[in-house]
């Protein structure tokens, strides 16, 4: 089982991403020893191809994370990582957003006219949006994470 962290850069500005990353591969290796998360700053080595490798882990991912936000609405590169993995999905005969796990981190309203904002902002996603000033040891921010692994797990077993 493999997950994909979709995010713009300064929502890491203050480990957040980072930590999240660490707590929810945690959480995921306790369900599946050979489950991982993939995320960017982890995931690369100096020399690598960015565009190649992070198109070929969106390729290999079986669920696409999405830490929803206005910024990440805007950003082109997340918006490319997003039609990378739900074409790759549409191709396998799946529906296109059917393995997509949205984490609301900042209130997202859709853009009118924009398709991709509007798919994106439909799907029911799991609002983080206080959750993320929390540390990664407090009881809810916990449970949630053990939730979100095991919704991952799921996720992935969907043909």
């Amino acid at each position: 089982m493999k997950a994909f962290i979709s995010y713009t850069r300064e929502k890491d500005q203050f480990d957040v991403v980072s930590n999240l990353h660490s707590r929810l591969s945690n959480e995921l290796s306790l369900l599946d020893p050979d489950g991982e998360i993939f995320r960017d700053r982890q995931g690369l080595l100096p020399g690598d191809d960015f565009r190649k490798k992070i198109e070929q882990e969106l390729l290999s991912a079986d669920v696409l994370v999405v830490l929803l936000s206005p910024a990440w609405l805007a950003s082109d590169w997340c918006r490319w990582e997003y039609s990378q993995f739900t074409s790759k999905e549409k191709a396998a005969g799946r529906g296109r957003n059917s393995r997509v796990l949205p984490l609301l981190w900042v209130k997202t309203d859709a853009r009118e006219g924009d398709a991709l904002s509007e798919e994106v902002c439909a799907l029911n996603s799991d609002n983080w949006t206080s959750l993320r000033h929390e540390p990664m040891s407090n009881s809810e921010v916990s449970a949630r994470c053990a939730s979100i692994a095991e919704r991952l797990k799921d996720l992935a077993s969907h043909e």
